[in-house]
């Protein structure tokens, strides 16, 4: 039986002492392969052309070039790696903005210890992980305990109007991808297998 290759994993931050923790976690869990770190964005680029790893772990307040220049230029690239924001910053909004230029995560360091490997696989499986203490800033609390931020509210109701992802995007000034993105958090939440399903249990709940 042929064992499934190692997910090959780039590490960028400007504390080295950070960047090592990451490595030690990753490395100690089999299925993953550190294939380098990196100090700034610049060196975080060429570690990515040298090694073409799956996914890149980027710290978003180091030097050189910037997290979104990184997205765009990796965008550019066949089979590019998937990249997942490190960061400080419990900021929602910042959080939409870097999934919507191209990051498929966004972890806060401090929860990244329990968080990182999930992230990985989740988005080697195509799709986005945000930090739960992202998804908690914001949130409405709604009936027996489900939790809709109000930017999901904003999505459900505008689904409810019968409006697409497109529509939707162009009405709340975001991208088609985070709609998806705020979508794919209200069936979780929701416990919904689709958006009609979705709808329906928001008006049992008088959410729309």
């Amino acid at each position: 039986m042929i064992e499934d290759a190692a997910i090959r994993i780039a590490i960028a931050d400007d504390h080295q002492m950070f960047a090592e923790a990451m490595r030690h976690i990753v490395e100690s869990n089999p299925g993953f392969e550190v294939v380098g770190t990196a100090n700034d964005g610049d060196d975080l680029l060429k570690l990515i052309n040298r090694q073409r790893p799956d996914v890149a772990l980027v710290d978003i307040s180091m030097p050189g070039t910037g997290a979104r220049a990184i997205a765009r230029e990796v965008g550019q690239k066949p089979n590019g790696p998937k990249l997942i924001a490190l960061t400080m910053h419990l900021e929602r909004g910042f959080a939409e903005l870097l999934l919507a230029t191209g990051f498929s995560g966004y972890i806060i360091k401090d929860a990244a210890v329990g968080e990182l490997l999930n992230a990985i696989r989740h988005v080697m499986a195509g799709n986005q992980f945000v930090s739960q203490a992202i998804l908690d800033v914001g949130q409405v609390t709604v009936g027996n305990a489900v939790r809709l931020t109000a930017r999901e509210l904003e999505c459900l109701r505008a689904a409810g109007e019968g409006l697409q992802n497109k529509a939707i995007g162009e009405r709340l000034s975001i991208t088609e991808r985070t709609v998806k993105f705020h979508f794919e958090n209200i069936l979780r939440k929701l416990e919904a297998n689709n958006r009609s399903e979705a709808v329906a249990i928001g008006r049992r709940k008088s959410l729309i």
